[in-house]
């Protein structure tokens, strides 16, 4: 991986980009075509999984939180995150967009 790349997934707090390169497959094509990883926080109680949300479906995955974590968990083989917070923004990444 390019060092640039590797220091933008740093500053970021992924210690790999396995996640943001298998979102697609975790979310699946709708989920992922309205949200982003965004940024992972340490806190005492865990890693936090900060995702962007395009406009209002920010409330929805909120509702279906635990699923999400429960596929995310999967992927990885274990609790890679205590829990998940998510950020409505108008600019989510195009290249999850449906198209």
């Amino acid at each position: 991986m390019q060092p640039t790349i590797e220091r933008m997934l740093a500053r970021r707090g992924f210690g790999d980009a396995r996640l943001l390169l298998a979102w697609k497959e975790i979310m699946g094509p709708d989920l992922a075509a309205v949200c982003v990883p965004w940024r992972v926080r340490q806190h005492k109680d865990g890693a936090v999984l900060q995702i962007r949300v395009r406009g209002l479906f920010a409330l929805q995955l909120q509702h279906i939180a635990p699923e999400i974590l429960a596929r995310i968990h999967r992927f990885y083989g274990y609790a890679a995150f205590a829990r998940l917070q998510f950020s409505a923004s108008p600019h989510v990444d195009s290249a999850n967009k449906k198209g």
